[in-house]
């Protein structure tokens, strides 16, 4: 009897577990069901997001043909935003692709896109979710220029070696200059980069300038730096075609002007000093201050003393004071010196023929910037 009553009261307790589970279930899936039963159509796979300036693109499939429109959602400094993509009458298998961001630009940032597939009834797919970042001022705002490291001047030309890649991004650089006779833009790779490139025939009246190009991996636009001028220099003889004086000349076909005049080993062109006893000079106007580095005298028949001068403020001091020299090519280097006239002046004190220079050429050289 007593096992009996015990029966009972499990069966008791079990009828009233069961019916509370019921209960429960019930009202967990009663807001589901309120409704009905709710129709889903196939939601977007294999989504690529590639970002761009200001603007995003993105590449998938939409499974089901019944899809004729996209909603993309997103949340955007707080703003919920969404943009509503019509899908083309499509087979499955087609990649579907779109750029969001072209009529109103999106904020540079990391977001995640909920994407929804409906169709022509209005039945909407589950969301499908995925991240997307998008560029901007603030990523331009960390990009810099490459370095010109080196450059060489040659004939028809100049070589320009530029600094490594800064990053993966850096895709090389976009170069304009005139070469005499039209404006070019010019692309070189960062592949193309390693060695060094070869400008033809620049016109140095127009500067050569340059930008840095980058592109993130996966990103549909191109950024750049902004447009550089490298500084490039060369070694000039900031004396040649300058005005130029003497004390005297032994006639007018032995003037002053034929030592500056870039004409080396003709005789005819040789400033040749009057055979009279004393202090002879010529002096050669820079028409600016320069800094002097090397100076170059092509005597035919050398002056064994004389003495370099330079102007500095309006006043002559000595530059170098030169004695027993016996070449036909003086060459003298010369750092931390600035000028804006030279003179070479000696003293004669006979009339004996030994006594006259005959000076090709007086070159004096300053590094340059042409750009």
């Amino acid at each position: 009897m007593k096992k009996l009553k015990y029966i009972y009261g499990l069966a008791i307790l079990l009828l009233i577990v069961m019916t509370s589970c019921n209960q429960d279930m019930n009202e967990l899936h009663y807001e589901w069901l309120k409704d009905g039963e709710i129709n889903y159509i196939g939601k977007i796979d294999s989504l690529s997001a590639f970002g761009g300036n200001k603007r995003i693109e993105f590449q998938c499939y939409l499974s089901d043909p019944r899809a004729t429109s996209l909603r993309i959602i997103w949340n955007e400094l707080g703003v919920d935003k969404q943009v509503t993509v019509p899908v083309q009458q499509h087979e499955a298998a087609e990649m579907f692709s779109f750029v969001i961001g072209e009529n109103e630009e999106i904020t540079e940032g990391e977001y995640t896109f909920a994407f929804i597939s409906i169709d022509d009834l209005g039945t909407k797919s589950i969301s499908f979710n995925s991240l997307g970042k998008v560029y901007g001022p603030k990523y331009q705002q960390t990009l810099n220029n490459r370095l010109v490291t080196s450059f060489e001047l040659a004939d028809g030309g100049i070589y320009l070696q530029l600094s490594s890649a800064l990053n993966e991004d850096d895709k090389g650089i976009e170069l304009m200059y005139n070469n005499g006779s039209e404006n070019l833009v010019l692309t070189f790779t960062a592949e193309e980069l390693k060695d060094r490139i070869f400008l033809d025939n620049p016109d140095f009246n127009t500067s050569i300038t340059y930008a840095t190009i980058y592109q993130p991996n996966n990103s549909i636009d191109v950024f750049k730096t902004e447009t550089v001028t490298p500084p490039i220099e060369k070694l000039v003889n900031i004396a040649l075609g300058k005005p130029v004086t003497s004390d005297s000349n032994l006639n007018d076909s032995f003037i002053p002007e034929n030592a500056v005049d870039g004409i080396i080993g003709d005789n005819a062109s040789r400033w040749i000093n009057d055979r009279v006893v004393g202090n002879h000079w010529i002096e050669v106007d820079f028409e600016g201050t320069f800094d002097i580095e090397k100076v170059v005298v092509y005597d035919d028949s050398p002056i064994s003393d004389f003495i370099l001068q330079i102007e500095v403020g309006g006043i002559w001091q000595d530059l170098e004071n030169i004695s027993a020299n016996n070449q036909k090519v003086f060459t003298g280097i010369y750092d931390g010196v600035s000028a804006s006239k030279i003179r070479y002046t000696f003293e004669t004190y006979d009339t004996d023929p030994s006594e006259i220079i005959r000076m090709f050429e007086l070159e004096v050289f300053s590094t340059v910037k042409i750009q």
